[in-house]
């Protein structure tokens, strides 16, 4: 299964939007921060050394994420400069690790190691003028489910979409515009789409989204707006936001479920 895949020209500036087109496949795989700073950290370190270091300047990266044998891996290609003997080099740079961890803090060349040695298998191979790296890491993806944030300050409603979509996927809910920015700012793992109820006692759903929006991240969430009262005035202005759907209350369980899939199948 393929999660990411796309070509990038050989510059060092390339690199933070690499991360950044990063970001919302790691929130749909809900990865933990720790296993995202793995395969950042590898990106870099791989790419930064091929443009520093390598005899020959690569034109392009192509970078893919894709899941195979309960293992998530991440495969980097480019047309630079050949590794001599890659075990060694790594090995090398082990043992600079190692210096470093023993007191000694020349950490020169410590970045293939790091980049290697946070991941299950580390492989390089050479062909037709080209680098192949292969990085893979255990993950199970059939134990994640699609995380759902839903914000209204119905107690009721919130419970009982839950029970809409209990079976199939994970559901958070918060009762506040703001108690859902504080749920994104301190999540590891980012919803996968929110349901926001448009009018609620402690401020709008409306400013909710606009504030979101300001995120990069998280204004790239499935957005779907909830209301009770379609013909009001914040129903309409709702409208004119950058939201994948309108729902009206009460809720369809049938129309929601299909909204869902619809709009994630899509993102």
């Amino acid at each position: 299964m393929l999660f990411f895949e796309k070509q990038y020209p050989a510059k060092l500036e390339e690199i933070r939007r690499i991360h950044t087109d990063f970001k919302p496949v790691f929130s749909k795989l809900q990865l933990s921060l720790t296993d995202q700073d793995r395969f950042s950290l590898c990106v870099s370190e791989i790419l930064t050394n091929a443009i520093k270091h390598g005899e020959k300047q690569p034109s392009y990266f192509t970078i893919n994420l894709k899941y195979i044998h309960n293992h998530l891996e991440l495969c980097l290609q480019d047309d630079g400069s050949a590794f001599d003997d890659f075990s060694s080099i790594v090995k090398s740079s082990n043992d600079r690790e190692n210096a470093m961890l023993d007191g000694d803090l020349q950490i020169g060349g410590i970045g293939l190691s790091l980049a290697c040695n946070n991941f299950d298998t580390a492989n390089y191979q050479r062909e037709n003028g080209k680098n192949y790296y292969t990085f893979s890491l255990s993950y199970l993806l059939k134990n994640k489910k699609t995380l759902v944030l839903i914000i209204d300050d119905d107690v009721n409603q919130c419970l009982l979409i839950k029970e809409y979509l209990k079976n199939d996927y994970h559901v958070e809910y918060v009762h506040s515009g703001q108690s859902g920015l504080n749920f994104l700012k301190q999540t590891d793992t980012k919803p996968n789409i929110i349901l926001c109820d448009v009018i609620m006692n402690e401020g709008s759903g409306i400013d909710f989204c606009k504030s979101i929006q300001k995120n990069k991240e998280d204004g790239l969430i499935p957005f779907i707006f909830m209301t009770g009262n379609p013909d009001n005035h914040m129903a309409e202005e709702a409208e004119d936001l950058p939201i994948n759907d309108f729902l009206e209350k009460p809720i369809n369980k049938n129309k929601l479920v299909k909204i869902i899939r619809r709009i994630l199948k899509k993102s």
